[in-house]
């Protein structure tokens, strides 16, 4: 009877720990959502005058500096984003092993304290959104650097193939799955707080936000994996996570050795920002492209189809995904992918978790972008999408 009462209490706090989850979501993803329009402004920019400024100038390393702070304010929006509520991780086939292991040793490089590894030899690959499987490693590593006492200890890493329950899959039958363990040495968790660690803004340390063991449930959650905590006081504390496994192999990207000097073709961008409208301006007419920028998803649908009665066509078009008050990207592509197939269409967003940035072909486009773009981003894009657009190579 005592089991099932503790049974029935663990639900509840799971259901009510979600619940959390999920209301911050609503306000969290929004905001991100804009904060990476600004970011894009800002990126976007930056990386323009880098690109044409010589690393000889002593200005270059102050621009550095601006994209160097861009890419951490990204990095903090895409911790708010995986409280999204109905979004998705834009998951690959990728080696989990690597994916431990560089974070592990990134987390740690230029403390005391060293990482000690333990991997299967024929570990399998798993598919996730490697970005937010490696931000929650770095959030694990960094709370047992804080727990433990010793500048100079240790972190034990166990990676392992196993067989295991996941949430949301049939509780009856074991899965195979990659078992990741993250044990530190510390000071541990009391008894009374261990079931509270994923609750959002709980935390025992005087200084921190209590939001990096929530954001890594909710990841974990959205990998339809689990995450699990055992600890006692004085003895150290064992954080381990649960993800599916795949025996599909990791598809092994194309070497690209440099970009075009330069690109050529006319390109419709349409978004409802205006920042983000000169911006995108800005950088496909510096590496060659023309450039015409529309506000919504109809104005797009519109010029491309008066655009093909003229027995002319845009090369490519980028879209936002989401539009105040008009047609987005998602239904103006649905419009486009079949009465102008052989126009590629590029998503843009800065909801990376949306299910149309996870699945952007079953949707009709052809590549995706996810805001804040730098200019390295939009070249590689245009690569994918016109191979041949560029014939001169730096």
């Amino acid at each position: 009877m005592i089991a099932v009462m503790r049974l029935f209490i663990d639900q509840a706090r799971e259901i009510e720990n979600a619940k959390k989850i999920d209301s911050l979501g609503i306000f969290a993803g929004g905001l991100a959502h804009d904060f990476n329009n600004i970011l894009s402004g800002i990126l976007g920019n930056v990386s323009l005058l880098m690109d044409s400024t010589s690393r000889d100038d002593h200005t270059y390393e102050w621009m550095t500096g601006i994209e160097y702070a861009a890419y951490r304010a990204r990095a903090l929006t895409t911790q708010l984003l995986t409280f999204a509520k109905g979004g998705a991780p834009i998951k690959e086939t990728a080696s989990i092993h690597e994916i431990v292991v560089e974070t592990v040793n990134f987390t740690l490089s230029g403390s005391k304290i060293k990482p000690r590894f333990k991997v299967d030899r024929d570990l399998m690959n798993a598919v996730v959104d490697a970005g937010q499987i490696s931000q929650v490693i770095q959030n694990l590593v960094i709370n047992a650097v804080d727990a433990t006492a010793d500048e100079s200890g240790f972190i034990d890493i166990r990676i392992e193939n196993s067989l295991c329950r996941l949430p949301g899959r049939n509780s009856r039958n074991m899965s195979e799955c990659i078992k990741i363990e993250i044990r530190d040495y510390g000071r541990g968790i009391p008894a009374r707080d261990v079931p509270y660690v994923f609750d959002p803004y709980f935390t025992t340390k005087e200084k921190g936000s209590g939001l990096g063991l929530a954001v890594s449930y909710s990841i974990i959650r959205k990998h339809d994996g689990d995450i699990t905590v055992q600890s006692r006081q004085g003895e150290g504390t064992i954080m381990t996570v649960y993800l599916p496994a795949s025996q599909t192999a990791v598809k092994i990207p194309e070497a690209r050795t440099a970009y075009p000097e330069s690109f050529s073709g006319h390109i419709l961008v349409m978004d409802d920002d205006p920042i983000l409208r000169s911006t995108f301006e800005r950088m496909l007419s510096h590496i060659g492209f023309r450039v015409t920028t529309v506000t919504d998803g109809k104005q797009a649908v519109d010029l491309v189809r008066s655009a093909h009665e003229k027995g002319e066509q845009f090369d490519a078009v980028i879209m936002d995904l989401t539009v105040s008050g008009g047609m987005g990207g998602q239904q103006a592509a649905s419009i486009m992918a079949v009465e102008f197939s052989y126009v590629p269409l590029i998503v843009a967003s800065g909801y990376s978790d949306d299910p149309v940035m996870a699945d952007y072909r079953d949707y009709g486009f052809s590549a995706r972008l996810v805001k804040p773009v730098s200019l390295d981003d939009l070249k590689i894009v245009m690569l994918e999408v016109l191979p041949d657009t560029g014939r001169r190579l730096c």
